[in-house]
């Protein structure tokens, strides 16, 4: 449990390292992530049903399957891993 202690406060000090840069290659790789992420996310429930509405309401012969669609099994285990919602630390938490 010690090591596994260190281990995290290492981490916390290497994304505070991180996010102490200025670079975007340096910060910017899980800000980036997570914006495609959300918009993924926001295309997926937001934006692909509204065109699939308007679309089929305004021109009733437009096939429907044409919209590009992003599969969730795919996305959620990215996001699901970007926000820490695995529940791997929750077992760890819990385990302490």
């Amino acid at each position: 449990m010690q090591a596994l202690s260190a281990w995290d406060s290492q981490q916390a000090a290497i994304n505070a390292e991180e996010a102490k840069s200025d670079s975007m290659f340096v910060a910017g790789a899980r800000p980036f992530i997570l914006w495609i992420c959300g918009f993924a996310v926001a295309y997926k429930f937001v934006l692909q049903p509204f065109l699939v509405f308007v679309l089929v309401a305004f021109h009733s012969d437009f096939n429907v399957k044409l919209l590009p669609s992003i599969d969730w099994p795919e996305l959620s285990s990215l996001m699901f891993g970007m926000l820490g919602l695995s529940g791997m630390r929750t077992y760890e938490k819990l385990a302490k």
